[in-house]
């Protein structure tokens, strides 16, 4: 059984990963599509087939994350092999990782579809689904401690 204390050095890993994956980066990749969009400098065209695609890519990895959950998917992984000197904390924040990178996904269509497209039309409803499921899945101490338990057990 992993300690408190090492289960809250790994936690407060994860809280800075956390803000540079749901708060900095939408915030950059934001600010990068108005500064172009302002500035003139369009990209290709507009695309509409290209926008539904990466509109349903957003949306399938939307039910991807809760179905993982759902599974147990992580948990799952989680109870591999770890490599040598890899605690069960430290595979927990890797784990977390994972699911956080998914949900940064649906940002990173939206700019996509900008930089494909050349219309900031479409870019409120890849964050508002990002940021939706940013709050939904902020990676919480008791979270992450649930998880860290469910790793441990045999």
């Amino acid at each position: 059984m992993e300690s408190e204390d090492a289960i809250g050095k790994q936690y407060a890993i994860l809280r800075v990963i956390t803000f540079a994956l749901f708060v900095a980066a939408p915030l950059c990749y934001t600010a990068i599509v108005y500064l172009l969009s302002y500035s003139g400098n369009m990209p290709i065209r507009p695309n509409a087939p290209i926008t539904y695609a990466m509109f349903a890519l957003a949306l399938i990895h939307a039910v991807l994350v809760p179905a993982c959950d759902r599974f147990g998917v992580w948990t799952k992984k989680g109870r591999g092999p770890r490599r040598e000197g890899q605690s069960i904390s430290q595979r927990a924040v890797s784990l977390m990782i994972i699911k956080m990178a998914q949900i940064e996904s649906m940002y990173l269509f939206g700019i996509v579809t900008f930089f494909v497209t050349g219309l900031t039309t479409y870019l409120p409803y890849f964050t508002a689904l990002g940021l939706l499921y940013s709050i939904i899945y902020w990676p919480t101490r008791e979270r992450f401690v649930s998880l860290v338990r469910a790793l441990e057990e045999p």
